[in-house]
């Protein structure tokens, strides 16, 4: 800025100084011919008028030496004449005998071309002088010369008076052009020097600098106008800033993972979710380099060419597969892509599951349908005679037939946790109370399998607020799967504690124990650790599945911890929202 001004500066200088040096030059260059040409035309004018005259007087009679006296003294001027043999008879600058002296040979040469009847102009510097001369020599009808002479020391001093007073003029003139470039330096460079600051100012960013001129110049009128501009341009920036805002919060709100790429195939603008699955910011990186995918790649070069396209991608986060449906459009006028990601990777698994349970559940289905029809057809075909075999045959038919409602009741239970709209009636449980009545009342069933039931801690546990329906079904399945699979003469614990704000229910058996590998699995519909320990005690493998279930409904967890040979622990975690007695444990229950 500050070069630009002084360049400004620079500029008016060297355009000052050059224009009045070329002005003084000119002037001085054509002075000199043009003062030449005027002197020499009135120094042509009074020698013809000198000439004439002395050939006037010559013809009257006069003498030579006067009419030369007299005409040069009255012109200023010197006037020799000549006889027809080249005698002087008269000079203005000679008297008497000193006419006799020879002239100089310039002279004689002047009067000698004369005589031969020409009007002779000549131009010379004498010997001895400073100044040049100018002479006019003509022949009269009796042969006698006159010879007008002037001198240029007039002349020649009014030139060197033009250029003192032209270089004076100059330097005046150079003078006056740098006082009025310092005025100008304060009434233009000044407001463009401001100008020039606050264009910087606009250029590098700072929106909010201003000229605020009053002025009621050009300059004036140019600064209001930056203004104008620079506040227009900080609303549409602010207006733009805010649009770009709201963007990127509709963007990163999105669970679909987005990226948009330019018309050099370069990711532009991406959203969380797509920086959450790259694990790090890839604007300047190609699609190609920011998700290892060579399907999205292609989808990707389709867009580009004008077509929107949709591609399938799996990508691996940890030890996760997820799966990914891109959808690609292209922008307008090819300027680039638009690429949205949805994860269908629950989708997927729901339909691995549903198909899944279609097949367990058929499988489970067709056991005790194809026990049942078998054994009827043997009834049928003449079976029914033998009353021994027709009493074994309906008892297998009765234990299917159980089987098939128990497990009906389980699939219409795991039904009702799954079902988003099934409604959970929220009240106040004493949750040692129920766990006792569940463990009574299976007490029948773990005596008939020669198992011991335990309780521990259950009379000290708060009321909480939860579904009653919900955590009995859970506590049910818990102890009834805990009673099935302890051997004769096992037993099983029913427990409870308050443990981190949360009511703890504990079921312990004395069972076989969960191998390691199926710890992770156990709660899957239809699966089983030992598929014909499962059978033989008659679960359907679907009681963990309500439970799991069940449990997120009403906000508690399910952890499970198994050791072979030493039984398997199930700990259900109530959260204690409502547990008065917790801050106060001599408080009296009401």
């Amino acid at each position: 800025m500050l070069r630009s001004v002084g360049g400004l500066r620079a500029n008016l200088v060297g355009a000052v100084v050059s224009i009045t040096a070329a002005f003084v030059l000119t002037l001085l260059l054509i002075e000199d011919p043009l003062v030449e040409s005027r002197v020499e035309a009135s120094l042509t004018r009074a020698l013809d008028a000198a000439v004439a005259q002395a050939r006037s007087e010559l013809a009257a009679g006069a003498d030579p030496d006067s009419v030369a006296d007299s005409i040069g003294a009255r012109r200023g001027l010197r006037l020799s004449i000549f006889d027809a043999q080249g005698r002087r008879m008269g000079d203005t600058g000679l008297n008497g005998a000193a006419l006799s002296q020879p002239s100089s040979s310039r002279l004689a040469e002047l009067v000698e071309r004369a005589r031969h009847g020409q009007q002779v102009r000549q131009r010379w510097t004498e010997a001895g002088q400073d100044s040049s001369s100018m002479h006019l020599a003509v022949e009269l009808p009796d042969g006698v010369v006159v010879v007008a002479q002037s001198s240029l020391a007039t002349s020649d001093a009014i030139r060197s008076t033009l250029h003192e007073l032209l270089l004076l003029g100059g330097g005046f003139a150079l003078l006056a052009g740098l006082l009025i470039l310092f005025a100008l330096s304060r009434s233009v460079v000044g407001p463009a020097s401001e100008l020039t600051q606050v264009a910087n100012a606009l250029a590098q960013g700072d929106l909010e600098v201003r000229t605020r001129s009053r002025r009621d110049d050009e300059f004036g009128v140019l600064g209001r106008a930056m203004d104008t501009m620079a506040e227009r341009l900080d609303r549409q920036l602010h207006k733009l800033a805010a649009e770009r805002a709201r963007l990127a919060t509709v963007l990163d709100a999105m669970s679909e993972a987005v990226f948009v790429t330019d018309s050099q195939s370069r990711i532009v603008l991406t959203n969380a979710a797509l920086d959450a699955l790259v694990d790090g910011d890839c604007i300047g990186l190609t699609p190609m380099e920011a998700i290892r995918s060579a399907d999205l790649h292609q989808a990707v070069r389709k867009a580009r060419r004008g077509d929107g396209a949709e591609a399938e991608i799996i990508l691996t986060r940890g030890d996760e597969r997820l799966t990914f449906i891109a959808q690609v459009a292209p922008l307008p006028d090819r300027a680039g892509v638009v690429a949205v990601l949805h994860d269908v990777t629950k989708a997927r698994l729901a339909d691995r599951v549903r198909r899944d349970f279609v097949a367990n559940a058929s499988h489970e289905f067709r056991t005790p349908l194809t026990a049942i029809r078998g054994f009827t057809e043997t009834l049928a075909a003449g079976a029914l005679d033998d009353r021994e075999t027709a009493e074994r045959f309906l008892g297998t038919i009765i234990k299917h037939t159980l089987r098939l409602s128990r497990l009906v009741d389980d699939m219409l239970a795991l039904s009702r946790a799954e079902a988003p709209d099934e409604e959970m009636a929220l009240e106040q449980v004493e949750v040692g109370a129920m766990a006792r009545d569940v463990a009574l009342g299976l007490e029948a069933q773990a005596r008939a399998g020669d198992v011991e039931i335990t309780l521990d801690g259950l009379d000290d546990l708060p009321t909480v607020t939860t579904s009653a329906r919900a955590l009995d079904e859970i506590l049910v399945n818990l102890v009834d799967n805990a009673i099935k699979y302890t051997p004769p003469g096992g037993r099983v614990c029913v427990s409870g504690r308050v443990e981190d704000d949360a009511v703890q229910i504990a079921v312990h058996d004395t069972g076989p124990g969960i191998p390691e590998a199926h710890i992770s699995r156990i709660f899957e519909r239809f699966y089983r650790v030992d598929e014909g320990r499962s059978r033989d005690v008659g679960g359907t493998g679907l009681g963990l599945s309500i439970v799991r279930h069940l449990a997120a409904r009403i906000g508690a967890e399910v952890e499970v911890t198994s050791r072979l040979g030493h039984g398997t622990t199930f700990c259900l975690g109530l959260p204690a929202d409502i547990a008065p007695e917790l801050g106060d444990p001599e408080r009296p229950k009401e």
